[in-house]
């Protein structure tokens, strides 16, 4: 009978090892359900994936009617193409102390740059034609937006990044977190097709007044 007993606890000492062994939290498991969320159209809070703020993600939900790139098409075309990447957790390296931990990831998106380019071709040759022809400065702008669909139509999911993303863990909470702030904008840049970084080269292009 004594024999049971030890061999019971035994027992329920090892399934209590390993259902802790289960439960540890990864950073790649907090990552990739960033990723997955990323892939759903539906709106989500990135805050519950991130440390910190993220500057990029502080925007407004309701377009600016003055805005001929602030459309609900657009907008719709947008989500559509950036909730189609693919990706694959290559690696994960974490620090000594498990505080901290980089975690690489390839993803497949759509190529922001390529999106742009067309539009911006296509938007000179519909100007200069528009301009021929006597179009008003109202005219021109109405231009934008259909333009801009226009280059979006056919883009494809084709521009392969491979980047790797800082994590950090949370001891308090038992939790991994993707580091916020501007740590990981190569991250938040890859999985938008560059679009940051098109949009700072066309900005130091094409200056504001």
């Amino acid at each position: 009978m004594k024999r049971i007993v030890v061999f019971s606890l035994a027992l329920v000492m090892l399934l209590g090892g390993l259902s802790g062994c289960a439960i540890k939290p990864k950073p790649e498991d907090a990552l990739e359900a960033f990723l997955l969320a990323s892939q759903s159209e539906e709106e989500g809070e990135y805050r519950d994936y991130f440390d910190s703020d993220v500057e990029v993600f502080e925007t407004e939900d309701t377009p600016d009617p003055e805005n001929p790139m602030e459309t609900k098409e657009i907008e719709d075309r947008l989500n559509e193409l950036f909730t189609q990447f693919t990706y694959e957790i290559t690696t994960v390296e974490k620090s000594e102390d498990g505080d901290t931990a980089r975690v690489t990831v390839e993803m497949v998106t759509v190529d922001a740059g390529e999106i742009m380019a067309d539009f911006v071709n296509l938007l000179i040759v519909k100007a200069t034609e528009l301009g021929q022809n006597g179009g008003t400065e109202e005219q021109m702008t109405a231009l934008i937006g259909p333009t801009f669909l226009e280059a979006m139509k056919d883009a494809k999911i084709d521009k392969l990044s491979t980047v790797t993303v800082k994590m950090n863990y949370d001891k308090e909470n038992k939790k991994w977190w993707i580091a916020g702030g501007d740590t990981n904008l190569k991250f938040i840049d890859a999985l938008m097709g560059g679009m940051i970084t098109t949009m700072k080269e066309y900005e130091a292009m094409f200056p504001a007044e």
